[in-house]
């Protein structure tokens, strides 16, 4: 094979790889919208991938070596491509509620059974396809009798991972929010078409003979670890040469994708946890299995590689051990901050990953291409070869995804996780090496990796439990979500919750006040809310202040996280023990997938304050998940959704409100936190027509004013009330609007964060002055008596002011 021949099918193996990681990202989203978008369902999803392209590894491994390795590939990217774009139409055809109340009626582990079969029955052509790549590309690239075809295939294999790599970077940083959630896959499927189109167009060109040569036994071939027949009797000790290497291989793919979950969970204590943050460290983890790769392929004909194998899963153990301790001694667990904004806060991350993940990955990743390798002397086909060693190691892997998610995290915890994994590699590294009865590499693997794993230990019981500024952790716990920790404040006894160390849902102190008018206020302006949902628990405390209007005769509440539910029992007294009343249903889903699924209709909606940053948070902002709040309301229902402008540009809110004045075009806009550091608004839609009748306000209010321990000044009289009504949102012209297909504002945010542009201090006071300010007084179809005049608006505005910023008139023009 010439090399300009070899080198143009390593490049249509890179476009490969990156359709391969653009239709992973595009899919997953799209079943979310079924499944819903929880750790549970990302769970299943990965494992239909998983298991599908495992099936595409043992198919193209049986045809490999009896068809056109090329025109087999160019086959395996038509069927990927041609069920790619039918996937969408397929979802559209279950994604209806009647579907999903179907599967979650099935309850339990027989809805997560049944969620996973249609995933993988869905994916599974694609998937097949995707997988029934490499056994024929492998074969394709190899050059007739040389033992050089397996590190030729190695070499392939990483460039096949760097496209995959690229496949991530382009999808979470371009494809996703710009050509959208459906189309990324579309033009991952053009791309599969072209690398077909291609390939068969090589295939063609092609001599008989450089297309359906093979490596055989006895071929003379030999590497440098000897005859095949004495690298086989060596491993072979104990336990056959085969048995040996796929239980090898089962140990990496587990290994390498529970690392992976683990790598996210321990980035995601110092990060904003944004896509973009995620689609670094997954850029990093790739780019090293990548590198492990075309290393292999040097190493694999330069040393043993049955030694080469040992090597990597000794070396691993220890540098993995090495990366947790690394990373704690640089992060501290302190929040990562640049001051260069955006693009300087994402190679601030790449850099963190590199330092401590990018060195584990890579040895690591040596140990499936050294596999194949070692095969190289005991087999015959090597599309088969690959193919078996390759789905073994992929069926360990989603095997290890879902294992490490769902039960070493939550069971052991993420330092004791990354033990585990340590000491797994080191134990198999330990006994492959005894079996051939190398007692002194035994014992210095022995003695190295105990000592990395035992100071790992060491340093992790030791490591910062949430103890600090004078309060004490009164609970940890290890979700698949990551920490939720309850703390104490020794001095005052002020209780809060937080997750992942950095992110506070509030506390029983000064945010009780605020968090409770988060139900006060959307509760007092709906005349009648005998039934009301809250999406989002946190604290409790905004769904517990529920309870203390009498009118509300029953309400829902849906969290995500189940280990929040536990947690806010801690602080009962402050929430008034919601969690467990009878009053009140908790049901533990993704928002989204609730609204889709359940039957119940509601007088009110409140949704909670939701980090937009984080990854695939954006959706509750989306004008779907809008259009099915509006699907629940009864008639004359209304929907309150809270934004802290702290966490949005001016733009991005914009977004926001007008993705929501599509739905709910008689729009309010209310203040819920007077404070220029920390603002707070409420979007209010009302589905019809809604009256508040004065005195039924006020009684509402005596009692409400009564069943409080503390007084909301803000909520004691109707013109109080009124004082926070900003004003009417409209839209005009084409506003840009938040979509499944295109979620901007999942995607926005992370920058408006790090390039400092969010509505808070001088920034906000400019949106008050320009925006805020001018917007047009409530109509009289909205609230009735609580419409606004000329005069009552002019001076809420001027106290509003007044209380943000200290001053009524805005500032003069510079």
């Amino acid at each position: 094979m010439s090399r300009l021949r070899y080198l143009s099918l390593c490049a249509l193996f890179f476009l490969s790889g990156g359709a391969g990681l653009a239709y992973e990202v595009s899919w997953t989203r799209q079943l979310g919208e079924i499944l819903g978008h929880t750790s549970r369902s990302a769970g299943v999803v990965l494992a239909a991938y998983f298991g599908g392209l495992a099936i595409g590894y043992e198919l193209g491994g049986r045809y490999s070596s009896r068809v056109s390795p090329l025109l087999g590939y160019a086959a395996a990217e038509v069927i990927t491509a041609i069920w790619a774009t039918a996937i969408p139409r397929l979802l559209d055809l279950i994604g209806s509620a009647e579907v999903v109340r179907w599967l979650d009626g099935r309850g339990g582990t027989s809805a997560a059974m049944s969620q996973a079969a249609i995933s993988f029955l869905i994916l599974l052509p694609s998937t097949a396809g995707l997988g029934a790549t490499l056994p024929f590309m492998s074969e394709g690239v190899k050059p007739s009798q040389s033992r050089k075809g397996f590190d030729r295939v190695a070499f392939a294999y990483g460039v096949n991972t760097f496209g995959a790599m690229l496949g991530v970077v382009i999808s979470t940083s371009t494809l996703l929010v710009h050509v959208g959630v459906r189309s990324t896959g579309m033009v991952a499927a053009a791309t599969s078409l072209a690398c077909a189109v291609i390939a068969a167009q090589i295939s063609h060109s092609w001599k008989a003979g450089e297309s359906a040569s093979s490596i055989l036994p006895g071929s003379g071939a030999r590497g440098p670890s000897g005859s095949s027949q004495s690298s086989t009797a060596q491993v072979s000790a104990g336990l056959s040469a085969s048995v040996s290497r796929h239980v090898t291989a089962a140990i990496s793919g587990f290994t390498i994708l529970s690392l992976e979950v683990l790598y996210l969970r321990l980035f995601s204590l110092v990060f904003h946890n944004s896509s973009y943050s995620f689609g670094v460290v997954l850029a990093v983890f790739l780019f090293g299995l990548a590198m492990a790769a075309t290393l292999a392929s040097w190493f694999t004909g330069r040393f043993p590689a049955i030694d080469l194998v040992s090597l990597a899963m000794w070396s691993g153990s220890v540098a993995i051990a090495v990366s947790v301790l690394l990373f704690q001694q640089i992060t501290q667990l302190a929040y990562l901050q640049t001051d260069g904004g955006f693009g300087s806060y994402i190679a601030a991350c790449a850099g963190l990953a590199i330092k401590t993940m990018l060195v584990p990955a890579t040895i690591l990743g040596i140990i499936l291409p050294a596999l194949w390798s070692e095969a190289a002397y005991s087999e015959s086909h090597r599309g088969r070869d690959i193919a078996r060693l390759t789905m073994v190691n992929t069926l360990a892997a989603a095997c290890g995804s879902l294992v490490t998610s769902f039960w070493l995290l939550p069971t052991l915890g993420l330092w004791n996780a990354f033990v585990t994994l340590a000491v797994l590699l080191s134990v198999a590294a330990l006994l492959r090496t005894v079996s051939r009865r190398r007692w002194r590499v035994a014992s210095l693997y022995l003695t190295s990796s105990a000592t990395a794993v035992t100071v790992l230990v060491i340093a992790s019981s030791t490591e910062s439990k949430g103890a600090e500024g004078g309060r004490r952790l009164i609970r940890r716990w290890e979700s698949s979500y990551g920490w939720i920790d309850a703390l104490e404040d020794s001095r005052t006894g002020v209780r809060e919750l937080r997750q992942n160390v950095h992110y506070r849902y509030g506390s029983t102190g000064d945010d009780l006040t605020r968090e409770r008018r988060q139900a006060h206020l959307p509760l007092l302006l709906h005349p009648k809310p005998r039934k009301a949902l809250f999406l989002g628990l946190g604290t409790g405390i905004t769904a517990g202040a529920a309870l203390l209007h009498n009118e509300v005769e029953s309400f829902a509440v849906v969290e995500l996280i189940p280990e929040v539910v536990e947690a806010a029992r801690l602080l009962g007294e402050a929430n008034l023990a919601v969690t467990d009343h009878p009053r009140a249903t908790i049901a533990v889903d993704d928002a989204r997938h609730f609204l889709l699924s359940t039957e119940q209709s509601f007088d009110v909606v409140v949704g909670d304050l939701f980090v937009p940053w984080e990854s695939q948070t954006g959706y509750l902002y989306s004008r779907e998940h809008f259009a099915r709040v509006s699907d629940r309301l009864n008639e004359g229902g209304l929907f309150c959704q809270w934004l802290a402008l702290y966490q949005l540009g001016a733009s991005d809110f914009a977004i926001i409100a007008d993705t929501f004045a599509t739905i709910f075009p008689d729009c309010t806009l209310w203040w819920g936190h007077l404070d220029r550091n920390r603002p707070m608004v409420a979007l209010i839609g009302i589905k019809g027509e809604l009256e508040v009748d004065r005195t039924n306000l006020v009684n509402r209010m005596l009692a409400l004013s009564r069943a409080e321990r503390v007084t909301d000044d803000f909520l004691d009289t109707p013109e109080h009330l009124q004082s926070l009504l900003i004003g009417r949102w409209q839209v005009h012209g084409q506003p840009r609007l938040n979509t499944v297909e295109h979620p901007l504002i999942e995607f926005l945010t992370p920058r408006s964060q790090q390039n400092n542009s969010l509505l808070r201090r001088s920034q906000l006071r400019h949106h008050f002055d320009s925006v805020l300010a001018q917007l047009s007084p409530a109509s009289p179809v909205q609230f009735g008596m609580l419409r606004q005049s000329d005069l009552s608006r002019t001076n809420s505005l001027a106290a509003q002011r007044f209380m943000l910023f200290g001053d009524t008139a805005p500032a003069p023009p510079k």
